[in-house]
C-alpha cells in the first residue's frame, strides 16, 4: 500500500516538475516576441503588475503558477494508471506519457496560429502597440495548452493499452 501512494506521489511530484519548468521556459520565449502580453495581460490576470521583480522572472513565475496545476491533474493520472504496470516497465512508461505530452504542447504551440481564423476574437487589452505580436502570443499560449490536453488524452488511452499487452506478454 505504501509503495502505491508513494508511486503516485512521486508520479504527481515529477509531472509538477517537468509542468512547472515547462511553463518557466514558454514563457521566457514568448515574453521576448511580446513583453506586452505580459505587462498588459498575463501580470495583471496573476496579480503581479505590481510585484517588485524583473519582467522575466515575473513572466517566468507566472508560466510556472499557470502550468503547475497542469502536472498536478496530469501526474495523478499517470500515477494511477501505473499502479497496473509491471514495476520494470513503470518508469518507461512514464517517460513515454510524458514525452507524449511535452511534444503535443509544444506542436500545440507551434502550429495553433495558423489555425485561427480570426485574431479579432482575442482579447486586446488598451495601450498594445503590437497588436500582431500580442495575438501570436495568445495563440502560442493557447496551442500549448491544446496540444498539451490532447496529448494527455492520447496519453491517459495509451497507457492501460501498453499496460496491458506487456501483461500478456508477460504471462507467455
Amino acid at each position: 500500500m505504501i509503495q502505491k501512494i508513494v508511486l503516485i506521489f512521486v508520479s504527481v511530484a515529477g509531472a509538477v516538475v517537468i509542468a512547472s519548468a515547462y511553463g518557466a521556459i514558454h514563457n521566457l520565449i514568448t515574453y521576448q516576441i511580446s513583453p506586452e502580453y505580459f505587462t498588459l495581460f498575463k501580470f495583471i490576470q496573476f496579480g503581479m503588475s505590481k510585484t517588485m521583480m524583473p519582467e522575466l522572472i515575473k513572466a517566468m513565475y507566472v508560466g510556472v503558477l499557470a502550468s503547475l496545476w497542469t502536472g498536478l491533474f496530469i501526474g495523478g493520472v499517470v500515477g494511477c494508471e501505473l499502479l497496473f504496470a509491471q514495476r520494470q516497465l513503470r518508469a518507461l512508461y512514464y517517460c513515454i506519457a510524458t514525452m507524449l505530452v511535452l511534444t503535443c504542447a509544444i506542436l500545440g504551440a507551434m502550429i495553433f496560429d495558423h489555425l485561427v481564423i480570426d485574431h479579432a476574437l482575442y482579447f486586446l487589452p488598451p495601450g498594445v502597440t503590437d497588436a500582431a505580436s500580442f495575438y501570436l502570443v495568445g495563440s502560442i499560449h493557447n496551442g500549448s495548452y491544446t496540444g498539451g490536453f490532447i496529448g494527455t488524452i492520447i496519453a491517459i488511452l495509451m497507457l492501460p493499452i501498453l499496460i496491458f499487452r506487456s501483461s500478456k506478454k508477460a504471462d507467455v
